[in-house]
C-alpha cells in the first residue's frame, strides 16, 4: 500500500522517487497507525513533497514516526558523554592530520590546547599528552 501511495504522489508532483530506504520502511512498519489508511496516505504524501532525492529516507517521515520510543533509537549515552566523545575524536583527528604537531593542530584546526599539558576527558579513560616538542 505504501508503494502505491509513493507512486501516486510522486507522479502527481512530478518527482522521480523510486523507493523507501530500509530505515524508513522499518519506521512505517513499526508505527501503530491509529488513523489507518488515511494517516498512511497523508504521511507518504508529506514525505514525497519534502523529498528531493530518489529515495524516501526516514527523516522525510513525520516526527510522530521519528520518536525514539517509536523507532527504538533512544540515545545510549548522555549529551555530556556524546559531547566529550566528539571532542575527543576531533582532537585526535586534528593531531593525526598535523602529524602530532600540536601547534599546527591548534592553528590549522582551530583547536585551543594548552602546550605541555594533559587533556583529560571525564569517563572516557583517555589522556592525550601534548608536548611542546611535537
Amino acid at each position: 500500500m505504501s508503494d502505491y501511495f509513493l507512486e501516486k504522489y510522486a507522479k502527481e508532483n512530478n518527482k522521480d522517487i523510486k523507493r523507501f530506504s530500509t530505515p524508513a520502511i522499518d519506521m512505517l512498519m513499526d508505527y501503530h497507525w491509529p488513523g489507518n489508511v488515511r494517516e498512511l496516505e497523508n504521511c507518504i504524501e508529506r514525505a514525497v513533497l519534502l523529498c528531493e532525492e530518489g529515495v524516501i529516507h526516514s527523516y522525510y517521515l513525520p516526527p510522530t514516526l521519528q520518536t525514539g520510543a517509536e523507532s527504538e533509537t533512544l540515545p545510549a549515552q548522555s549529551l555530556e558523554d556524546a559531547v566529550a566523545r566528539l571532542e575527543k575524536e576531533m582532537i585526535i583527528d586534528a593531531l593525526k592530520n598535523a602529524k602530532g604537531n600540536s601547534a599546527m593542530a591548534q592553528q590549522k584546526y582551530y583547536i585551543q590546547l594548552p602546550v605541555n599539558s594533559a587533556i583529560r576527558h571525564k569517563d572516557m579513560a583517555l589522556t592525550i599528552i601534548i608536548s611542546a616538542n611535537s
